[in-house]
């Protein structure tokens, strides 16, 4: 879509990088700030699901920005 001239082969991982590295941020917030002892593995579950319900969440509100406000301004 939006690289270039990258071939497929680099299109998606640059694709999920974002995402990724968001998981990684969420689920190193869920395992280091907790006052309590939070395993790893529950830390990266949380990290994992927070990242993808964020990021289907941004989508939402990108087509809702894009067609339900049409060319309104201040609502």
């Amino acid at each position: 879509q939006g690289y270039g001239n990258l071939s497929t082969a680099l299109a998606l991982p640059l694709a999920i990088l974002p995402w990724l590295i968001m998981a990684c941020f969420f689920s190193f917030i869920y395992w280091a700030l907790p006052y309590t002892s939070v395993s790893r593995r529950a830390a990266l579950q949380a990290g994992f699901l927070t990242a993808a319900v964020f990021e289907i969440l941004k989508q939402a509100y990108t087509f809702y920005a894009a067609n339900a406000l049409g060319s309104s301004i201040y609502g």
